[in-house]
This record gives structure tokens, sequence and C-alpha cells, in this order.
């Protein structure tokens, strides 16, 4: 709980099993309460991604090498 924690957010297309977005947040010292992280709705290639259903997951590690890891089922819609 102590340790610096890097975040990777990766973004998977349910339709096309792909992973479209992968955004990485290097490792910061911890601070209370929840982390916001913005995704403005593009995919790694700049193109905007398709309406559909997507995985998203969290996977955190600290810098002893710790790392857990979540995901959640979400739709996006325009």
């Amino acid at each position: 709980q102590s340790q610096p924690v890097s975040l990777q957010i990766r973004f998977f297309n349910q339709a096309s099993l792909s992973n479209l977005r992968t955004i990485t947040i290097p490792a910061q010292a911890p601070a209370p309460g929840p982390v916001t992280v913005t995704w403005d709705g593009r995919a790694d290639n700049g193109m905007w991604v398709a309406p559909g259903f997507y995985t998203v997951t969290v996977e955190a590690t600290d810098t002893l090498g710790n790392t857990t890891f979540g995901q959640i089922l979400t739709t996006i819609q325009y």
C-alpha cells in the first residue's frame, strides 16, 4: 500500500476481438482516494472506436512487482 503503482488500462472490443486502446500511467506515489483516468474515445491509431461492447481491464503493478488485475464489461454508445 505504500509503494508507487503504475497502471495499464486496456479497451478490448468484443466484436472484433481486438485490443483497441492501451493507456499507461507511470508509477506514482500513493495518494488517498480514487485515481481518475480520462479516455478520449479513440483507439491507439487515433480513430474513434465503434459503438458496442468492450471489456476494460486495469492492471496495477507496484515497484516490487506485485500486480493486481480487474475488468468490467461496458457498452460504448454515441
